[in-house]
């Protein structure tokens, strides 16, 4: 359900989910070129560094995109959605925008149902709030017209 925050729209789950999805296909395409160069051959410590490279790509992709910069991924800006901070309606500062991206890992958890408790979270949150945007105190909304 979309509530209506001091008259904004709150994106809703599935609208945030597909989102969310082109930015992985998004960020698939950048992991598969990497694997294409060599950094997935099958040394052990090549798949270490590939799996650090692509967490860090991971943190700063969403950081920046949702930080300052516009509150928005591709994803969601072609979903017309935008993260803002829950009392100014801004778009979160660096640190909310670390803060929260910082806790996407534990959203994604179960990693074997990828993002199960983040969508519980959710799907019980008054704001459909995940819990990096509980602890950045953060809400993703759907843009006007």
């Amino acid at each position: 359900m979309v509530d209506d925050v001091e008259g904004v729209v709150l994106a809703s789950v599935s609208r945030r989910a597909g989102a969310f999805v082109l930015d992985v296909l998004l960020l698939l395409m950048f992991f598969g070129f990497l694997f294409f160069i060599g950094l997935g051959a099958s040394d052990l410590f090549v798949g270490i560094v590939f799996l650090i490279i692509s967490t860090l790509v991971m943190l700063v992709y969403f950081s920046y995109f949702e930080g300052p910069s516009g509150g928005s991924t591709p994803g969601k800006y072609y979903l017309s959605l935008m993260v803002v901070d829950e009392k100014t309606l801004k778009p979160p500062s660096k640190m909310q925008s670390v803060t929260r991206n910082l806790l996407r890992f534990a959203d994604l958890l179960p990693y074997f149902v990828p993002g199960l408790l983040g969508l519980i979270v959710m799907l019980c949150s008054d704001k459909n709030q995940r819990l990096g945007d509980k602890t950045a105190k953060t809400i993703v909304i759907q843009k006007k017209a």
